[in-house]
């Protein structure tokens, strides 16, 4: 009697994601186990040969419908790729590719959302709602986005690419770099394009040196905002030029319409002002929190965002 290969089956029976090798191993061994047995105890029977085909379809049943019950389930797979073969992938407009480099860095052409590796859980409303949509992440080095690879595997996300070597290898290889582009795929949430604006324009007064700014204007263009960028030196003017005391200070300063923005306020926030339009001067974060928006790090506790009224008085505005 010759034996049975499981994994000579149709693909019907085990499509890719369906069944793995170690579980046909086993169900091989225990197909051979049970054949075996079968023979032994009905061999000096003549129904054998009339009910050989019944007996094998009973016996195979159950690792054919275990693949008809998995048809469709994608196992997640984490591609590591050269520049070259990361261009093509991202040459796709079905690809969504995120920057996970912190401080922000210059964008690879093609990039649709900067979000920094260790804040994509605390993101995930940034990213697409069909988790078999094609990833693929970069950093400078490669360290960063491998982390991030793990951390959308974790999510859900089926189909990961990273880029080996990072921005480093894109730029020695010649490739090019870009702004942060519109995804034209579904994101979660109430992320928005960036062309949808959902405010007024939105002026940033930043220093030259400091990188989680950046990441922060990156944050409100991926919320559908116009940013302008004013660059200083020195910000104190700015700050006390609307009434910004040195306790709620931060680092960056955002207007936006009559109101000042001060720090990394979640757009929860913003939204909840310029929807109330109290009568105020601003609201402020004070401090660089980590885990808010355009901050590395985790999370501590809530963000305690506070109003600065017209007498230059702090209350709590909004706990995040």
């Amino acid at each position: 009697m010759s034996e049975i290969d499981i994994r000579n089956l149709p693909s019907s029976a085990r499509s890719k994601g369906s069944i793995s090798e170690h579980e046909l191993r086993n169900l091989q061994s225990r197909f051979l186990v049970c054949w075996k047995a079968l023979v032994s105890n009905t061999q000096e029977s003549s129904i054998l040969d009339m009910r050989k085909p019944f007996f094998l379809f009973l016996l195979l049943l159950p690792v054919v419908l275990a693949g008809c019950g998995s048809q469709g389930k994608v196992e997640p797979t984490i591609t590591t790729l050269a520049p070259a073969e990361f261009a093509k992938i991202i040459s796709n407009d079905d690809v969504f590719v995120i920057d996970t480099h912190i401080p922000e860095q210059e964008h690879i052409k093609g990039t649709n959302a900067f979000i920094a590796y260790d804040t994509l859980l605390q993101n995930k409303d940034k990213l697409p709602s069909d988790k078999n949509t094609p990833v693929a992440v970069y950093c400078r080095s490669g360290s960063m986005s491998a982390e991030a690879t793990k951390t959308l595997q974790q999510m859900g996300y089926t189909r990961i690419y990273d880029l080996a070597g990072g921005t480093n290898a894109w730029r020695e290889n010649g490739f090019e770099f870009g702004q942060i582009e519109k995804y034209d795929g579904k994101i979660t949430g109430n992320a928005v394009a960036n062309s949808e604006l959902k405010g007024p324009e939105v002026t940033v007064y930043k220093s030259a040196s400091c990188g989680c700014c950046n990441a922060y204007l990156g944050y409100l263009e991926n919320q559908g905002y116009a940013v302008k960028t004013v660059v200083m030196e020195d910000l104190t003017p700015i700050k006390r030029q609307y009434g910004i005391s040195p306790s709620m200070e931060s680092c960056h300063t955002t207007i936006m319409g009559d109101y000042f923005i001060e720090g990394h306020i979640p757009i929860e926030a913003v939204r909840k002002l310029l929807d109330e339009k109290p009568d105020i001067k601003g609201i402020a974060l004070p401090g660089m929190p980590y885990a808010s928006p355009g901050m590395p790090g985790s999370k501590k506790g809530p963000f305690r965002i506070y109003a600065i009224g017209k007498d230059g008085q702090a209350s709590l505005f909004m706990s995040i």
